[in-house]
């Protein structure tokens, strides 16, 4: 009975058996945006799996497969981006037409990318990518990620010129509807 005691105490006292991004949320997306290198309208057209090995699978059941025959990978090791078509730019410097936005699933505190549909349109609140000890390693200096510690993306809503997400308030996360105008203002 003390040996599982003794385990217990290391593994909760190890720094290294912390996975998980230990933030306080940041704040709301007008908030937030102010700290970001760049600001963008994108359209998400794919999804990206990166392997450690550098492979790259860009959909669900492919990984899967690997996933099955490779029972002894651990699948905290999968990095993710979203590969998105560049629409405008609403604050900071990006010319090219596609690029990658990285995301984790809960580590390096960074936004999960499950939230974001193929064929989309939104607003992300995104910096450069910075190298960790959890990036992909597919991932580098050209790239971009996206925080998990405050509301960083907006969904664009084009019929309407409307923005909908955690937008604007002090204390509360309330889901809104936002002008897509009157957001310009505020964050440019």
């Amino acid at each position: 009975m003390k040996k599982i005691y003794i385990l217990i105490l290391i593994l909760v006292l190890s720094p290294s058996f912390s996975f998980a991004c230990s933030c306080d949320w940041g704040g709301n997306f007008i908030k937030a945006a102010v700290y970001s290198d760049v600001i963008v309208k994108a359209k998400v057209i794919q999804f990206n799996f990166h392997l450690p090995n550098g492979k790259v699978y860009t959909n669900q059941e492919e990984l899967n497969k690997y996933l099955s025959a490779n029972p002894d990978f651990r699948p905290i090791n999968i990095g993710a981006s979203m590969l998105v078509e560049h629409i405008e730019t609403v604050k900071g410097i990006e010319q090219r037409k596609k690029f990658e936005i990285y995301g984790m699933s809960g580590l390096d505190c960074r936004q999960s990318l499950h939230i974001f549909d193929i064929g989309k349109i939104y607003i992300l609140s995104i910096d450069r990518s910075k190298k960790t000890k959890y990036t992909p390693p597919n991932e580098d200096e050209k790239d971009y990620m996206i925080g998990g510690c405050s509301e960083h993306s907006l969904e664009f809503i084009p019929a309407k010129n409307k923005v909908r997400g955690y937008i604007k308030g002090h204390y509360s996360r309330r889901l809104i509807n936002y002008d897509y105008k009157k957001l310009l203002k505020k964050v440019t």
